[in-house]
């Protein structure tokens, strides 16, 4: 389950990472939108492709249902992409098996995987 978003300018920096990302060419693929129901402000969980670096959603923290989702070519692409951040608090691989994902989260400078 979700909830509501509990600080009002957390719920801006999320609407400015989505319309930031939009202008920039992103593809929303559901949610996309902070929205006042019933007097709470709630983050439609969004998936977003055809994401990059030039993009907030991908630079800063989000701290709500977002997940952008960005490939790469090779794996050590992969590994730099991942750690293009100051922040690093956590990250998720996805791969074609168990032993190249764990490969690939060794190499990540996150708190977890």
């Amino acid at each position: 389950q979700l909830g509501p978003i509990i600080f009002e300018r957390q719920a801006e920096v999320i609407s400015e990472q989505l319309e930031d990302a939009r202008a920039k060419g992103a593809i929303v693929h559901c949610g996309g939108e902070v929205m006042n129901m019933g007097g709470g402000l709630w983050c439609l969980p969004t998936v977003l492709t055809n994401v990059n670096h030039g993009m907030k959603v991908m630079t800063e923290e989000t701290f709500g249902p977002v997940i952008p989702v960005m490939g790469y070519s090779t794996p050590d692409e992969a590994v730099q992409l991942a750690n293009d951040s100051v922040y690093g608090l956590s990250g998720a691989v996805f791969a074609g098996t168990e032993g190249e994902a764990l490969g690939l989260a060794e190499r990540m400078e996150v708190g977890a995987v």
